[in-house]
């Protein structure tokens, strides 16, 4: 009797097609509160900057990327806009505080 039932096949009661996840060569892993880990600072009384921190993966493709699209081309904030990868875990935009754009940015690409 036991050998009967490990030999049938089980049955599943559902059907689902899975979403492939989007492959990126970086990854944003969220904090230990369930956030995305993109932060703001003023750093030398008025230099205002955005941090993402804590990324796995290619930093500089990241950095290439948020340069590239985060703003239209003709954009005000575009020109201000600066990226850089620091200590090959984080990037920093200096220029402004963007968090609200960079958080909006990740989670159209799935972050």
């Amino acid at each position: 009797m036991l050998a009967a039932i490990r030999t049938r096949p089980a049955a599943r009661a559902y059907s689902q097609a899975v979403a492939q996840p989007v492959r990126h060569a970086y990854f944003v892993p969220r904090n230990s509160l369930g956030s995305v880990p993109v932060y703001t600072d003023t750093r030398m009384h008025n230099k205002l900057c955005t941090l993402v921190r804590n990324v796995e993966g290619n930093v500089e493709k990241l950095a290439a990327d948020l340069q590239q699209s985060l703003f239209p081309a003709d954009a005000p904030e575009a020109a201000r806009l600066r990226v850089t990868a620091v200590r090959s875990r984080h990037v920093v935009l200096t220029g402004g505080h963007y968090k609200k754009e960079v958080l909006a940015w990740l989670h159209a690409r799935g972050f």
